[in-house]
């Protein structure tokens, strides 16, 4: 006997996108900006379009990230492979809650558009580095954000591709979106950030201004005390490669580092320039 059981068949892809399309809310102005925690790490991040919309998917439907308050994940292993407990919690205070393996497609970021096409696709279960939601998003570190003394335009801390994308797989711990004065005390972090690095730069172009005018004045003395020695050579004057022994204008005997060798006076500097010799040969200062 043969007992007919029924089966599940699988939404097609166009199904699937239809009830992401269905459930997904959009709105005017769809930027967000959030904190991502992990084990011991922090980072900040945003979106800088209007139209372009965050959305995390979780049991076949998509969540706009403006809609969603925050995102807690606990790693538990009811078997051998890592498994991530993901709860999302929108701020209507409704919270929904799936289980994820690592690299499990279940749970997702998608970028989407206000037409509601969702065009790229991230797991929230490991980091990809091929998948970057189109670069909608936007991150830096909490430690390069809080930086006192930035040793690089903030720029170049920015992260633009998949390390901006809260993932599991980075030992993320909770992902919290933030409300209209949390986005505007991030804007003033950034702000102040930005004003850190000009008064880093400020201070830089001072000290070099300090050490050019220091060259200068260190040139403008040697120069100073080589025409002083110059104009009253004799037996005895010490030059920069040691004392004179003879005077034979143009050439003068100057007891070196390499014995006695007559030298040009006209390239000989004082006592207080260095003195180079190259195989033997005087070559300057």
């Amino acid at each position: 006997m043969v007992w007919l059981q029924g089966c599940t068949v699988a939404p097609t892809p166009q199904e699937k996108a239809a009830r992401l399309a269905s459930t997904l809310n959009v709105y005017e102005d769809n930027r967000i900006a959030y904190q991502a925690r992990g084990g011991s790490w922090s980072s900040w991040g945003w979106s800088k379009d209007k139209q372009a919309v965050l959305a995390l998917e979780m049991r076949g439907q998509a969540y706009n990230a403006r809609d969603i308050a925050r995102v807690t994940v606990v790693e538990v292993r009811p078997s051998r492979s890592i498994t991530y407990r993901v709860t999302l919690v929108l701020k209507s205070g409704q919270s929904i809650t799936d289980d994820v393996d690592f690299n499990g497609n279940n749970v997702a970021w998608l970028a989407c558009d206000t037409r509601k096409a969702c065009t790229q696709r991230s797991p929230f279960g490991s980091s990809d580095y091929r998948r970057d939601l189109g670069g909608i998003l936007t991150a830096i570190t909490d430690a390069d954000l809080m930086r006192s003394e930035p040793s690089r335009a903030p720029g170049s801390d920015l992260m633009n591709d998949y390390r901006a994308i809260p993932s599991a797989g980075s030992n993320l711990r909770e992902v919290v979106f933030l409300d209209e004065p949390g986005k505007a005390e991030l804007v003033a972090k950034l702000d102040r950030l930005d004003e850190r690095w000009k008064q880093v730069l400020q201070r830089r172009e001072q000290q070099q201004a300090a050490e050019r005018a220091a060259r200068q004045a260190r040139e403008e003395a040697i120069q100073k005390e080589a025409a002083q020695m110059r104009a009253r050579v004799r037996i005895g004057t010490q030059t920069n490669c040691g004392a004179v022994f003879e005077v034979r204008l143009p050439m003068v005997g100057v007891q070196t580092m390499n014995g006695m060798q007559f030298l040009p006076l006209s390239q000989l500097y004082g006592p207080s320039a260095n003195c180079r010799f190259v195989n033997g040969q005087y070559v300057g200062r």
